[in-house]
């Protein structure tokens, strides 16, 4: 049995059939109404700390409006603030809420590329952080990455972070009161701070041309035409690498969730370095720098390296699966493993493998030391790995009262 694939089958519980008929009639709905009206209200509410949480039902939701063609949409009819509050209530019936856990991030981050700028981190684990380490392995740190790519990836980051740190400051976002919901439903605000929050996530479309004027081709990058057919999943939608939708009546562009864009950064700057034939050299160069972070972090913590060799231990160390033995107190050691996807979140059964093979090493360990501890670090990039262990490691944890640290980064 793979433990890790069937977790992931829990996802067709919440959005079943069903779920999708139910979204599908809720679109319907809105063809009544302006629909670039109601997804810049839809989105808006992503700005409320309540709703951080909550981007499984509005993506959902703004996922199976825009998978049908634009011209469906004709009506320039504003809806009413209880037509809007009736709407997002049927999204709350849906199964999807089921599949909402408690809020465990920050609302907000900062991340510095030659000043601060404040980055949403919704739901994903550590957006802020990645993009961080992205950021200062392209600009901080020499490298031999071509120019031309730094300079264009360079220029779209600034453009996002720029419109990511205006959202904040207009809804004054550091003196607000950050009270997180721990509910199942998306809360709604009164219907003048709906309106206000949608007018954040509206931008003017000349200014966005302006500022990529030297990279036109990226204004295409950033903007998800409707009528895909495809609504995704709960992990995936498809508007998650193009978060942004274009109003042709008014030559706006309407971001869709702000908290996709630290890892739509990351997406785009591996997407440009596939475009200059350098992917592998910079998901290497991040892994590296991300491990060698890592490592700090547990020496601050008094977790030393020890010499594996002295124990009679060879340890993996390759582009994508590191480890290292630490010394814990003063007769415990820890094996670190350092886990990476490859931003196609396509190695899964090959980091199962790798977590198992830790098994034999701590079998190693003297028997003086009888109480071991795993400590896992996952790299992700924006896409989607579980941690934990497999079925063969598990019972040896359980049956020698092992600790084990699970840790995702």
């Amino acid at each position: 049995m793979d433990f890790f694939n069937e977790i992931m089958k829990f996802g067709d519980i919440f959005e079943s059939q069903e779920t999708i008929d139910e979204l599908k009639d809720i679109s319907d709905e809105i063809k009544k109404y302006d629909v670039y009206d109601v997804l810049a209200r839809i989105s808006g509410l992503n700005l409320m700390p309540h709703n951080q949480n909550k981007s499984v039902l509005l993506d959902s939701l703004i996922a199976g409006i825009i998978c049908e063609e634009e011209n469906t949409y004709n009506s320039t009819y504003k809806m009413s603030a209880g037509k809007f509050k009736k709407l997002i209530g049927k999204i709350n019936e849906t199964n999807l809420a089921l599949s909402i856990d408690p809020n465990e991030n920050a609302f907000y981050q900062n991340v510095m590329l030659m000043d601060n700028y404040t980055v949403f981190n919704g739901i994903d684990n550590t957006p802020a952080y990645n993009l961080q380490m992205l950021i200062d392995i392209l600009f901080n740190y020499e490298n031999d990455f071509p120019k031309e790519y730094n300079q264009k990836i360079g220029r779209l980051m600034m453009l996002i972070l720029g419109l990511s740190e205006e959202i904040a400051r207009k809804i004054s976002i550091k003196e607000c009161e950050i009270a997180s919901d721990e509910g199942k439903y998306v809360v709604i605000p009164d219907s003048e701070k709906v309106k206000e929050y949608a007018e954040c996530v509206v931008f003017d479309e000349q200014r966005i041309q302006l500022f990529l004027k030297d990279y036109s081709d990226l204004l295409e990058e950033i903007i998800m035409p409707f009528g895909s057919g495809n609504v995704g999943s709960m992990n995936n939608r498809p508007f998650y690498s193009k978060p942004f939708v274009r109003n042709c009546r008014d030559n706006t562009i309407i971001l869709l969730n702000v908290s996709l864009l630290p890892n739509f950064l990351f997406f785009q700057a591996l997407k440009i370095a596939s475009e200059f034939g350098i992917k592998d050299k910079v998901i290497n160069r991040y892994n590296n720098y991300v491990w060698r972070d890592c490592r700090k972090s547990l020496e601050a913590l008094g977790h030393h390296k020890i010499k594996e060799s002295m124990l009679g231990i060879e340890l993996i160390n390759n582009a994508y699966y590191k480890e290292c033995i630490v010394n814990v107190y003063n007769n415990q050691l820890m094996l670190t493993v350092f886990v990476c996807d490859d931003a196609c979140n396509g190695v899964q059964r090959e980091h199962n493998k790798k977590l198992n093979n830790g098994l034999p090493i701590l079998h190693k360990v003297p028997p003086k030391r009888d109480y071991g501890r795993y400590f896992c670090i996952m790299a992700e990039k924006g896409g989607t790995s579980h941690g934990g262990l497999t079925e063969k490691l598990s019972p040896f944890f359980h049956a020698k009262k092992q600790e084990v640290n699970a840790y995702g980064r």
